[in-house]
Parts: structure tokens; sequence; C-alpha cells
């Protein structure tokens, strides 16, 4: 994946919002209610919801709570997008062997997993390439840990 060091960039993490587009967090809404007014709001919820189980195999040497987005990627990024529209983008893995994926709404990047590649990591959105929505979550387990982190999300949404 291309990493960018946060050094020069001007990019910082939010005390409450460490998201990449948190500077938007309260200006994006959802076109299907969901129970989050804004981005930010589900931002929170999925900090809640997010687990091992909703982890992808691969990445789950890497989850922990201190790391709830390790391997959360697609599955939060497919969710994002049937509730707040826009596009689905990805950046190619460093082992070739998958993507990353993250949003784009209103012409804003919105990437919620971000962090799972650490703070001092900047990704260069710029080598994004879109996404098809019909096939993100296929292969694997992706539909099923989808299913449940809506399920959970749901719950501490709605709850």
């Amino acid at each position: 994946m291309l990493i960018k060091k946060i050094e020069g960039t001007g990019y910082k993490y939010d005390s409450v919002y460490r998201f990449y587009g948190w500077e938007h967090a309260d200006e994006i809404r959802p076109i299907v209610d969901c129970g989050a007014a804004n981005i930010g709001e589900f931002y929170l919820a999925c900090m809640k919801a997010w687990s091992i189980d909703t982890c992808s195999a691969r990445f789950r040497p890497d989850w922990s709570e201190d790391n709830p987005t390790a391997g959360q990627c697609t599955i939060t990024a497919a969710i994002v997008r049937d509730f707040f529209g826009g596009e689905l983008l990805g950046l190619p893995l460093n082992d070739g062997a998958g993507k990353h994926s993250f949003n784009r709404i209103n012409g804003v990047i919105i990437d919620l997993a971000c962090e799972q590649f650490g703070k001092d990591a900047l990704l260069d959105f710029d080598a994004a390439v879109p996404v098809d929505a019909e096939t993100l979550l296929e292969g694997g387990d992706k539909a099923e840990r989808c299913a449940l982190l809506r399920s959970r999300l749901e719950k501490v949404l709605k709850g």
C-alpha cells in the first residue's frame, strides 16, 4: 500500500474522531436512516460494533481493543456507502492480495478504518482506484461479516 508519513502533510487526528476526513464528521449526513445523524456518530458506533468476529481473518493477529479498525475496511466501506452514498475506492495492499477500501462522499475522502495503519501513517489517497460495489463483498466471509457488523450497528445506533 502506498503510505506517506504524516510529517509535512498537515494531517492530524482529532481527539474523538480518529479517521481520515474527520473534519467533515458533522456535515456528512446519511441518505438512508441508520440512526446516526452524521458520519461522526456513525464512526463512534463502529468503534463499539467492530470486533475480532467482524475482522478479516488475515488481519485477526493485528486486531485488538487498541486497534479495533484492523481488518474492518471492506465491510465498513460497504455499509457506509449504503447509508451515506458516494463512491467506493480502494488502494492495493503491498502484498498484492487485496485492497484497503474506503469511501468518497460529496467529494470528501472518508476512511473510517485508516487508523489500523497507525497514527504515523497517511495513505496516498491520490492512488485510489474505484471499487465495484456489486463485487466488493464477494469471496471469503465478507458478506457474513458485513451482515454481522450491520446487525451490531443497528443495535448500537437504534438500541
